[in-house]
């Protein structure tokens, strides 16, 4: 796997620096991958140890030899914020899902494709403190991680996207990181309206749930912004007659009826 292009503009005051480190692509036991940084010695670096770190001249005569899937940059000394989009394009189109290109527009600084093709990482000057934060976005495993001096390594590829600037934006007087981890909704219930990468709206619950979960008690969540109660939903099958509701078909029509009822 090679997913380094060459570096880019808006990295290379970092080149002397040692900040630098290479990853490979490993498969954890559930199936996902994960990307371990390692040191050109094939040891593993560590994002929050320096000495583990190396120059960008060493980190690409390394990968150039081949052995590791791509370089990286250490963000816990830089001066950097950098948003991570995971799952948020679409990588035969290159469309962009309307969160992911709206915050393109308003950092208005260096974005580029991560290795996947089917995330972004935008990139601006920020010398504010310490920053971090993980964020689902809503549906398809859409998420957003917000990095700032931060003892994390991001990968690197130097693959810009199209329209985006060169060089990196400086936005430390805008509290850019600090509003965005602001917006995005949080996990415990609350509801988002996203879009998915063809821009159909669709209502999502940003904390998990499981399928055993009966209708009612979703409907319940939907509506509990109206101050509907889950008693409400739960008893008010049984207050229409006394005949029984045991069967499937039985309880998916009753269920019908409360949502037309409770949505008039």
């Amino acid at each position: 796997m090679h997913t380094f292009l060459g570096l880019p503009a808006a990295l290379q005051e970092f080149a002397d620096q040692r900040v630098w480190t290479l990853w490979k692509l490993k498969k954890k036991g559930n199936g996902d991958y994960t990307k371990p940084p390692y040191q050109p010695n094939n040891k593993l670096a560590s994002p929050k140890d320096p000495n583990t770190w190396v120059t960008f001249a060493e980190a690409l005569a390394a990968y150039e030899k081949g052995g590791f899937d791509g370089i990286g940059i250490c963000l816990l000394n830089l001066e950097l914020l950098a948003f991570d989009l995971d799952k948020v394009r679409d990588p035969t189109s290159g469309e962009l899902a309307p969160f992911a290109r709206q915050l393109v527009e308003r950092a208005a600084s260096y974005t580029e494709i991560t290795p996947s093709k089917r995330g972004i990482r935008i990139l601006a000057r920020d010398d504010g403190p310490e920053l971090y934060r993980r964020q689902p976005l809503g549906l398809n495993g859409m998420k957003l991680e917000t990095f700032r001096r931060a003892d994390a390594f991001i990968t690197v590829t130097g693959d810009r996207l199209p329209d985006a600037p060169e060089q990196v934006a400086d936005v430390g007087a805008t509290n850019l990181g600090e509003e965005i981890v602001a917006e995005v909704p949080k996990k415990g219930g609350r509801r988002s309206r996203n879009r998915n990468l063809n821009g159909a709206s669709s209502t999502s619950t940003t904390s998990s749930r499981t399928a055993s979960r009966a209708s009612s008690t979703m409907i319940v969540r939907a509506r509990r912004g109206g101050r509907l109660t889950s008693s409400f939903v739960a008893t008010r099958p049984m207050r229409r007659s006394s005949r029984s509701f045991s069967t499937p078909a039985t309880r998916s029509a009753i269920t019908v009826g409360i949502i037309r009822r409770v949505l008039r």
